[in-house]
Order: C-alpha cells, then sequence, then structure tokens
C-alpha cells in the first residue's frame, strides 16, 4: 500500500487533534457462551459452536426462513429460530453471480441479535470517536427520512450490537452507493482519521482510505483543490496535424502546470514525475505521477505527415481518486494551452500570456488556496501499533 498520499490540510490536522484519544481498535468479539467477549449478546449454552457453524451455513445455501440484505460486496444474512434467537451472518463476496455459478460468500462474522429473549448481555464500552463516526453517518441517512434507508441502515445498529464496529461504519459508508445521503465533512475527516490509524484493517476487500479519500473529495472536491466534475474522458479529441505536440512540447507544458498548481512540497516529491512514454509504434502516453495519483494524456498521430488525417489526444484518469483527478486535471490544463482556444478540454485565450493567464485559469478552473494547503501524509507515522 502507498504509505504517503496527497490529503488536505484539515486531513493531517483531525488527525493531529484526535492523537491520544484513540484508544485500542476493538476487535472482533466471541459471542459463545463462556467465552463471550464482556458487553457483547452471547448465544445460550445449547447454541454450540458447532451448532452456530452449521446453521451458518444453511443460511449462507438460501435456507428456509432466510432474509438479507446487501450493499455492494456486503451481504448480512438472518433467521430467527424456534428458540426466540435471531442468527446474523456477515459476509463478503469474491465474485458476482454468473449464469454458471452462484455468488461466492464468505463469512466475516457470526452473532446473536441482542433483541432476542434467549441472549444475555451487559454493558459495551465503546470509545467515544468510534460511535461519534457511527452517530454522524447514521444521522445523515436519517434526515432522507425513507423507510427503505432506514431498513438498510437498520442493518449497521445490528453489527454495532454484534461488536462488528469497523464493519458498521463500512455499511453506513457503502450505502452511499445506494442512497443520496451526504456525511458533513468533518465526519469524513474523522472517519479518515480512522482510518489512518488502521480500524479497517481487517475489513476484507475494503480499501477505507481510497474509498473514504474518494467520497470525500466527491462531496467536498473544493477542498481537495479539485473542480466539481472531473476532466478525464474516454473519448478522443480530433486534433489537426499542425496542432499535435511533440513529446518534449507536451512534457515541458505538463511540468509548468506542475510548478503552477502545486505547493512546492508536493511538486518537489521525488513521486511527483512527468514522463513521456513511446513504444515502438505510436501512440505516446505523457504521464504525471503524484503520491497516490496517475494520469495520462495519450497523443496518436503524426504532425510530419498531414495526409495521415486528424490525430487523437485522449486524458485518461487511473481511476475516481481526488490523487487520480489531481493529476487528470493539471494534464488538461497543459494539453489545453497547447491546443489553444476551444480544441482543448479547457477554453484558453489565444494568444496564450502564460504571466497574465495561467493564474486567472488556474483560478477559474479550481480553488487555488485550497491545492496551496495540499499536504503529504506518512500513514505509517500515525498508524496505532
Amino acid at each position: 500500500m502507498t504509505t504517503i498520499r496527497v490529503v488536505p490540510a484539515l486531513a493531517r490536522q483531525t488527525i493531529r487533534d484526535l492523537s491520544g484519544r484513540i484508544t485500542a481498535r476493538p476487535s472482533a468479539p466471541d459471542h459463545h457462551s463462556g467465552a463471550c467477549t464482556a458487553g457483547y449478546a452471547r448465544f445460550p449454552e445449547s447454541w454450540t459452536r458447532e451448532l452456530v457453524a452449521r446453521r451458518a451455513d444453511e443460511l449462507l445455501a438460501g435456507g428456509p426462513g432466510t432474509g438479507w440484505r446487501s450493499v455492494t460486496d456486503r451481504r448480512i444474512l438472518y433467521r430467527r429460530y424456534d428458540d426466540g434467537l435471531w442468527l446474523m451472518v456477515l459476509t463478503y463476496s469474491t465474485a458476482p453471480a454468473t449464469d454458471d455459478t452462484d455468488e461466492t460468500l464468505h463469512v466475516i462474522g457470526a452473532f446473536p441479535h441482542d433483541s432476542g429473549p434467549a441472549i444475555e448481555a451487559g454493558p459495551s464500552e465503546i470509545s467515544p470517536l468510534y460511535r461519534s463516526a457511527f452517530e454522524q453517518m447514521r444521522d445523515a441517512f436519517d434526515e432522507l427520512h425513507s423507510e427503505r434507508t432506514d431498513d438498510f441502515t437498520r442493518v449497521a445498529a445490528w453489527l454495532w450490537a454484534g461488536g462488528l464496529i469497523a464493519e458498521s461504519l463500512v455499511w453506513l459508508i457503502l450505502c452511499l452507493r445506494s442512497f443520496p445521503a451526504q456525511f458533513d465533512e468533518d465526519t469524513w475527516a474523522l472517519l479518515h482519521a480512522l482510518a489512518v490509524d488502521g480500524l479497517f484493517g481487517e475489513c476484507p476487500r475494503f480499501d477505507a482510505l481510497g474509498h473514504i479519500e474518494t467520497e470525500w473529495a466527491r462531496d467536498y472536491p473544493a477542498t481537495w483543490g479539485l473542480p466539481h466534475e472531473t476532466h478525464g474522458h474516454p473519448e478522443p479529441v480530433l486534433v489537426e496535424p499542425a496542432h499535435l505536440p511533440g513529446d518534449d512540447e507536451a512534457v515541458r507544458a505538463a511540468r509548468r502546470w506542475v510548478e503552477a498548481a502545486l505547493p512546492r512540497h508536493l511538486r518537489s516529491h521525488p513521486d511527483t514525475q512527468v514522463a513521456a512514454n513511446r513504444g515502438e509504434a505510436d501512440p505516446v502516453a505523457i504521464t504525471l505521477t503524484l503520491p497516490r495519483g496517475r494520469a495520462s494524456l495519450v497523443i496518436s498521430g503524426s504532425r510530419d505527415d498531414p495526409g495521415s488525417g486528424f490525430g487523437e489526444i485522449t486524458l485518461l484518469e487511473d481511476g475516481a481518486h481526488p490523487g487520480d483527478r489531481l493529476a487528470g486535471l493539471i494534464l488538461a490544463l497543459a494539453a489545453s494551452e497547447i491546443l489553444g482556444g476551444d480544441r482543448g478540454y479547457i477554453r484558453f485565450p489565444e494568444p496564450f500570456a502564460s504571466v497574465v493567464h495561467l493564474p486567472q485559469i488556474l483560478a477559474a478552473e479550481t480553488s487555488q488556496l485550497d491545492l496551496h494547503r495540499l499536504v503529504l501524509l506518512d500513514v505509517d507515522t500515525h498508524r496505532h501499533p
């Protein structure tokens, strides 16, 4: 995992503010009788480990009376048994269902629902920071006033009561894919700090930092120095041969915008690089890499052969992560300067005078103040041992 990341100053400040307040991460509780982790619901003595495992397999097989809810790759299976106990099984999938195979489910945890009459539970001590994150996210969904949303966010409460603290937060984060809730920026900053601390380290198939940073930047792009819309586009820009840039010209333009857009500590970092990569044949890729960010301008065609027809320039961001979007923004500016006018991704004045127009275009396309508030964060130095 990349340990150096580009983040807004708010992220680093939140980590510093919470230093010493994040307690030891909660471990997955044991719910079995005689070994139950204090404060969590326990299975009655008649529910042996073998019985729990067998009944969990019944739920995985979709046995009679099995209910379920799912968000992305997480699924909760549940069933009420004759003794009044509800068995809950949280799973994740590694392969989607196809015409020939069923979805592949793996168990994260099995626990009794805490409202069953056959269950005993005592008080549970949870870090106030974890509880604050949970309540802030739940409140954002409550503002939708939707029964269907409540059906899904209720699952997070089941997971919380079952001691799967990190997974309860993951469930609420993934619910954003299905429901239009919006978290406060302080909530994203808190979740980011908890992810840096390692709270989600044992949550399978969940890139906590990447996911949280992507969603945070989608809701609050200006904080990350980004425009609201991405410039990366799979369709190429058609370019007359006379306007196709050479490799050196494109690299110089990209470096010029790196210098203009990024604070010194970021543009001077060894992971910040602009390079031209050409194979034995066209096209050439002008690639900008940042600490946890990457985008490329793919240029095909020849300006030395006017009879070859239009060339193409395609801006490809590696993903929706803010680091990729930032690299894409810089390359969009570089390509648009080279092409001029409205031929690129961003309209440029003609003629272009860098001293006059460069700061004007940056101010129009993004928040310069927030760009220069971006900082480098070494995750390893802040992770709880």
